[in-house]
C-alpha cells in the first residue's frame, strides 16, 4: 500500500480546527502522516494541536508563513512521496482519502483533484457558496484541482515548481494551471470530497473575491470573462446614460439571468441574496484585477 502524508497550512483555526482533526481520524483510509504547518497562531490552535494525538505520525511546523509558503514548508518535511492536501476549515467525508488516493496507485505521474461541497448556517452563507464551488455538473474531466481537496506526487510537485510562494492567495488555480499547461494527467475524483464552510459575512464575501483577483493577476493568470464583465459594466453605463429606463431594464435584465443561473444548484430564501451578491462579486472582480495590475506594474 501506498504510503500518504496529508498536509495541511493553518492560521488562527481554533473554530474549525478541531473538526478537521476528528474527521482526519475517522478516515476510511489513516494517513501514514500528517504535516501540519502553523503560521504561527495566536489563538488556541497551538494548543488543539499540542493535545491532538491520534494514531498515525503528526509532525507540527510553527513558521511564519502564508499559505503557498506553508504548503511548499509541508511538503519538504513530508516523510512519504504521495502527498494528499486539504485546507483548514474544510472536513473531509469519511472516505475522502481512500477515494484521493485511487488514481496514484495506477500511476504516481498522475495528479487526483477531489470534490468540495458547501456546510452552512445561514442561508447568506447557501447564497454565497456557489460564487467559489464548482457545482456538482461541472466536475467534469475538464475540473480543475483546488487545495480543498488534491493529491500528487512530489516528484510532479517539483515538476511543477512547487506553489508559487509570492502569491498570498490563488496560489493553489494558479498551481492547477500549471499542471494543465504542462499536460500532467489530472483524474477527477468527484466521490474524494470535504465539506467547506462559505464566508459569514458581506465583507469576508466581497474580501476574499477581490483576493482571488488580484492574486489571479499577479499570478499571471488572467481569465477572459473578466474582460466580458469590464465589458458588459461599460455597455450598461453607456446605455444608461443614452436611456435610463432602458439601461436599467437590460441591467434588471442581468440581475434576473444571474438568479436563475443560481437557481439551479441554490433555493429558498438564499435565493434572494443572489442580486445584491452578483452586484458584489462583480464589483470585486473588476477592483480586484485592477488592483492586481496596477500592482504587477508597479503602479501601486
Amino acid at each position: 500500500m501506498e504510503k500518504v502524508t496529508v498536509v495541511i497550512t493553518i492560521k488562527n483555526e481554533e473554530k474549525t480546527l478541531s473538526s478537521l482533526l476528528l474527521a482526519l481520524e475517522q478516515q476510511t483510509r489513516l494517513p501514514d502522516e500528517v504535516v501540519i504547518v502553523d503560521a504561527n497562531s495566536s489563538d488556541g490552535s497551538q494548543k488543539i494541536l499540542s493535545q491532538w494525538k491520534p494514531s498515525f505520525s503528526v509532525k507540527i511546523i510553527v513558521q511564519e508563513s502564508h499559505r503557498s509558503e506553508g504548503r511548499n514548508i509541508g511538503i519538504r518535511h513530508a516523510k512519504h512521496d504521495v502527498i494528499a492536501i486539504t485546507d483548514a476549515g474544510c472536513i473531509p467525508d469519511k472516505k475522502w482519502l481512500e477515494e484521493l488516493l485511487i488514481p496514484l496507485l495506477e500511476n504516481r505521474d498522475v495528479v487526483s483533484a477531489g470534490g468540495y461541497y458547501p456546510y452552512y448556517e445561514t442561508s447568506f452563507q447557501f447564497a454565497c457558496s456557489y460564487f467559489f464551488l464548482v457545482p456538482p455538473k461541472y466536475i467534469t474531466e475538464g475540473f480543475l484541482p483546488a487545495t480543498r481537496s488534491m493529491a500528487f506526487s512530489k516528484k510532479t510537485w517539483e515538476k511543477v515548481g512547487g506553489f508559487q510562494e509570492d502569491l498570498a492567495s490563488s496560489e493553489d488555480y494558479v498551481f492547477a494551471k500549471k499542471i494543465q499547461k504542462l499536460q500532467i494527467p489530472i483524474a477527477v475524483q468527484d466521490k474524494a470530497t470535504v465539506a467547506w464552510s462559505p464566508p459569514k459575512t458581506i465583507y469576508q464575501f466581497a474580501f476574499t473575491i477581490f483576493s482571488f483577483a488580484r492574486w489571479d493577476v499577479l499570478g499571471n493568470v488572467f481569465r477572459k470573462k473578466v474582460l466580458t464583465m469590464y465589458a458588459r459594466y461599460a455597455v450598461f453605463l453607456l446605455v444608461i446614460i443614452i436611456s435610463k429606463p432602458i439601461g436599467f431594464l437590460l441591467f434588471f435584465t442581468y440581475l434576473l439571468w444571474a438568479t436563475f443561473k443560481h437557481a439551479q444548484w441554490i433555493s429558498g430564501k438564499a435565493l434572494l441574496y443572489i442580486p445584491a451578491l452578483q452586484i458584489i462579486s462583480d464589483h470585486a472582480v473588476m477592483i480586484g484585477t485592477l488592483y492586481g495590475v496596477l500592482e504587477k506594474y508597479k503602479f501601486l
